[in-house]
């Protein structure tokens, strides 16, 4: 068993997506994720699902919740996919600076 080296890859930086915005249906989420496709913008989603209770009371038309995650480096330019969308809730800005490691 060889011993711990140092690599070229020691240095980098992972970990490089953000959570970029929430969208509130499962509409929202697909138009979306069509839009990140088109603009070749690489992207996951976390789904938020509501309890067992939650989704038992509120019926079909119960709330969801989608966040969608994207690299760092994406978020001018998914910025102004989503400007014209009020129904998206944006969680970054575009001058947030990145973490100094």
């Amino acid at each position: 068993m060889r011993g711990v080296e140092p690599t070229v890859y020691t240095s980098m930086r992972v970990n490089n997506e953000v959570e970029f915005c929430k969208v509130y249906s499962l509409k929202q989420k697909e138009d979306l994720a069509r839009l990140f496709l088109q603009n070749r913008i690489s992207y996951f989603v976390k789904c938020h699902d509501n309890s067992f209770f939650g989704r038992m009371f509120a019926g079909s038309g119960g709330k969801s919740e989608f966040t969608m995650c994207i690299h760092d480096t994406a978020v001018p330019k998914a910025l102004a996919i989503v400007k014209g969308m009020p129904e998206v809730k944006v969680l970054v800005s575009a001058g947030k600076d990145k973490d100094k490691d």
